[in-house]
This record gives structure tokens, C-alpha cells and sequence, in this order.
């Protein structure tokens, strides 16, 4: 409706966000919990260092980006009326 584009609604910057978080760092958390777990059986304490985390990276991953997205989307409405109010003054 304002017809004004900000740099917050850049199609290649929101897609790099989605694939890095809902993609590239869970993937890398389910693989240290796969890691962890392979390694399980000959050590015990040092396993569950990597399991422990491993399992926790994909769900703040995915929150993080829900959130990092939706900011982005309200940062760039202010920005966008913000210049079509100046405008018009």
C-alpha cells in the first residue's frame, strides 16, 4: 500500500534465513545427536556432551528464526509507513 521497498523485505536475505535456520542448523544438531549416539557405547559422559546439545540446536534454531523473521516483517512495515507518513507531510 505504501509502495516503498525496504532492504528488511529482500526476498534473498529472508531466504538465507530460512534455510540456515530451518535447515542447515537443525540438520548439524541432528547430526551431533547422531554422533553422540553412534559414540554412546565406548564413552558414556562424552557422548551425552554431544547428544545433550545436539538435540536442543533444532528447536531454538527454528524458534530463532520464527521470530528473527516476524521482526524483520514488523521492522520493515514501520520503516515502510514511517516514509509514507514523511512523505506526505
Amino acid at each position: 500500500m505504501t509502495g516503498h521497498e525496504t532492504p528488511y523485505r529482500s526476498i534473498g536475505s529472508t531466504l538465507l534465513w530460512v534455510f540456515l535456520g530451518f535447515i542447515e542448523v537443525p540438520a548439524a544438531g541432528f547430526a551431533l545427536s547422531i554422533g553422540g549416539a553412534l559414540i554412546a557405547e565406548t564413552a558414556g559422559a562424552f557422548a551425552m556432551l554431544l547428544i545433550l546439545p545436539g538435540s536442543f540446536v533444532p528447536i531454538v534454531s527454528i524458534v530463532y528464526t520464527v521470530f528473527k523473521l516476524t521482526g524483520r516483517q514488523h521492522d520493515s512495515l514501520q520503516a515502510s509507513w514511517a516514509r509514507f507518513f514523511h512523505a506526505q507531510a
